[in-house]
């Protein structure tokens, strides 16, 4: 019950920021959906960044080389 409650709370504060934003965007940007700013709904999960695993070893050579120590 409390879960509802906190996803419909946050469905209506996503909903007015994205009117915010898309009422003050400029012409010819993209305009943003609710969805974008919410944290419990299941399309933020799609824009969610991956690493390839030529980059993450890329990464992890980066912060632990010793010549930069």
């Amino acid at each position: 019950m409390v879960e509802g409650r906190g996803e419909f709370e946050w469905q209506m504060t996503a909903s007015l920021i994205a009117l915010h934003i898309n009422m003050n965007r400029k012409k010819g940007a993209k305009a943003v959906k609710p969805n974008d700013f919410n944290p419990f709904s299941f399309e933020q999960a799609k824009h969610t960044p991956t690493i390839t695993g030529k980059a993450a070893w890329d990464m992890f050579r980066q912060a632990f080389d010793p010549a930069k120590k």
